[in-house]
């Protein structure tokens, strides 16, 4: 019987550390959401009302950005490291041949993500806009980038460039 009780009580204490663990990521979760929306609404003032603020809020998501790249393996850092390295282009919006405007949107209103038929130094392609205000912010986008980056299908672009638009 003492065996028995002292197996049912490491058990409830498992099941209270998952329990635990399942909450904190939870309260993670929606602080990571505030944060981005904070965030969001930092860079909106910023760029309409006070633009002497950019390069201090461009600092911020940098540094935000080099905490979420080492939570990943080296191989993975390396492999998006190659799709951000735009040292032979200016990869920003304002660079894309077209405006994003609704002639050129593939994707529905509702959709997760925007989704433009576009084209970059006279080459077709498709610019997937990632909202970083309402899609888990930046550790989703990393994530998302990581998928595209891993995913090889002949009906899927390959994803040759992700960026942060500051603009």
């Amino acid at each position: 019987d003492y065996r028995n009780a002292l197996d049912l009580e490491q058990q409830m204490d498992a099941d209270a550390a998952l329990e635990f663990r399942r909450r904190t990521r939870e309260v993670l979760k929606q602080k990571e959401q505030v944060y981005s929306k904070m965030m969001a609404a930092h860079w909106q003032l910023a760029s309409k009302y006070a633009p002497e603020m950019l390069p201090e809020l461009m600092k911020q998501t940098d540094q935000r950005m080099q905490i979420e790249l080492k939570k990943l393996s080296a191989s993975e850092q390396d492999q998006l490291v190659q799709v951000f390295n735009t040292s032979n282009t200016e990869a920003e919006l304002s660079h894309y041949d077209f405006k994003l405007d609704e002639q050129h949107r593939m994707s529905g209103k509702d959709a997760r993500h925007a989704i433009y038929s576009n084209r970059f130094q006279d080459k077709d392609c498709v610019l997937k806009v990632f909202d970083l205000h309402t899609n888990r912010g930046l550790p989703g986008f990393l994530q998302e980038v990581m998928l595209h980056v891993k995913l090889r299908h002949p009906l899927v672009v390959p994803l040759r460039s992700a960026f942060l638009d500051w603009g």
